[in-house]
Protein backbone atom coordinates (compact mmCIF):
# COMPACT_ATOMS: atom_id res chain seq x y z
CA UNK A 1 0.00 0.00 0.00
CA UNK A 2 1.33 3.41 -0.85
CA UNK A 3 0.45 6.30 1.45
CA UNK A 4 1.98 9.68 0.54
CA UNK A 5 4.82 7.92 -1.33
CA UNK A 6 5.62 5.57 1.58
CA UNK A 7 5.27 1.83 0.94
CA UNK A 8 3.41 0.16 3.81
CA UNK A 9 2.79 -3.54 4.28
CA UNK A 10 0.28 -5.49 6.36
CA UNK A 11 1.30 -8.72 8.08
CA UNK A 12 -0.11 -11.09 10.62
CA UNK A 13 1.64 -11.37 13.98
CA UNK A 14 0.35 -13.01 17.13
CA UNK A 15 3.39 -11.97 19.18
CA UNK A 16 1.73 -8.89 20.69
CA UNK A 17 0.78 -7.80 24.15
CA UNK A 18 -2.35 -9.56 25.35
CA UNK A 19 -5.49 -7.62 24.45
CA UNK A 20 -3.79 -5.93 21.49
CA UNK A 21 -5.38 -6.63 18.13
CA UNK A 22 -2.95 -4.65 15.97
CA UNK A 23 0.14 -2.45 15.88
CA UNK A 24 1.70 0.03 13.49
CA UNK A 25 5.48 0.04 13.23
CA UNK A 26 6.68 3.39 11.88
CA UNK A 27 10.29 2.24 11.50
CA UNK A 28 9.47 -0.66 9.18
CA UNK A 29 6.26 0.86 7.74
CA UNK A 30 4.39 -2.28 8.71
CA UNK A 31 0.93 -2.83 10.13
CA UNK A 32 0.60 -5.99 12.19
CA UNK A 33 -2.70 -7.76 12.89
CA UNK A 34 -3.40 -10.54 15.36
CA UNK A 35 -4.81 -13.62 13.65
CA UNK A 36 -6.54 -14.91 16.76
CA UNK A 37 -9.46 -12.49 16.85
CA UNK A 38 -12.92 -12.25 15.32
CA UNK A 39 -12.98 -11.15 11.67
CA UNK A 40 -15.04 -8.06 12.52
CA UNK A 41 -12.45 -7.02 15.11
CA UNK A 42 -9.70 -7.67 12.58
CA UNK A 43 -11.37 -5.43 9.98
CA UNK A 44 -11.95 -2.65 12.52
CA UNK A 45 -8.36 -2.96 13.73
CA UNK A 46 -7.02 -2.86 10.18
CA UNK A 47 -8.85 0.40 9.53
CA UNK A 48 -7.66 1.81 12.88
CA UNK A 49 -4.03 0.97 12.08
CA UNK A 50 -4.32 2.35 8.54
CA UNK A 51 -5.41 5.67 10.03
CA UNK A 52 -2.30 5.61 12.25
CA UNK A 53 -0.19 4.92 9.15
CA UNK A 54 -1.97 7.68 7.27
CA UNK A 55 -1.31 10.19 10.07
CA UNK A 56 2.35 9.19 10.19
CA UNK A 57 2.75 9.34 6.41
CA UNK A 58 1.51 12.93 6.36
CA UNK A 59 3.55 14.02 9.40
CA UNK A 60 0.61 14.27 11.79
CA UNK A 61 1.74 11.62 14.27
CA UNK A 62 3.54 14.21 16.40
CA UNK A 63 0.30 15.97 17.33
CA UNK A 64 -0.38 14.86 20.89
CA UNK A 65 -4.14 15.13 20.82
CA UNK A 66 -6.83 15.61 18.26
CA UNK A 67 -10.11 17.16 19.32
CA UNK A 68 -13.37 15.91 17.84
CA UNK A 69 -13.44 18.55 15.10
CA UNK A 70 -9.84 17.86 14.06
CA UNK A 71 -10.54 14.14 13.81
CA UNK A 72 -13.70 14.77 11.77
CA UNK A 73 -11.82 17.12 9.42
CA UNK A 74 -8.95 14.67 9.00
CA UNK A 75 -11.29 11.82 8.13
CA UNK A 76 -13.53 13.99 5.92
CA UNK A 77 -10.56 15.17 3.86
CA UNK A 78 -9.08 11.70 3.51
CA UNK A 79 -12.11 9.39 3.63
CA UNK A 80 -12.02 8.18 0.04
CA UNK A 81 -8.26 7.59 0.00
CA UNK A 82 -8.36 5.80 3.35
CA UNK A 83 -11.25 3.63 2.06
CA UNK A 84 -9.29 2.70 -1.06
CA UNK A 85 -6.22 1.79 0.98
CA UNK A 86 -8.38 -0.20 3.42
CA UNK A 87 -10.00 -2.20 0.59
CA UNK A 88 -6.61 -2.83 -1.02
CA UNK A 89 -5.15 -4.06 2.28
CA UNK A 90 -8.14 -6.37 2.89
CA UNK A 91 -7.56 -7.98 -0.52
CA UNK A 92 -3.82 -8.33 0.06
CA UNK A 93 -4.27 -10.23 3.32
CA UNK A 94 -7.42 -12.10 2.33
CA UNK A 95 -9.82 -10.47 4.76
Amino acid sequence: MKINNLDWSVKYNDDMQEGTFGETNYETLTIYLRTQCHKQNMRRTLLHEIIHAYQYSFGLHFIESFNKETICEFIAHNFEAIGEIYNQAKKEIGL
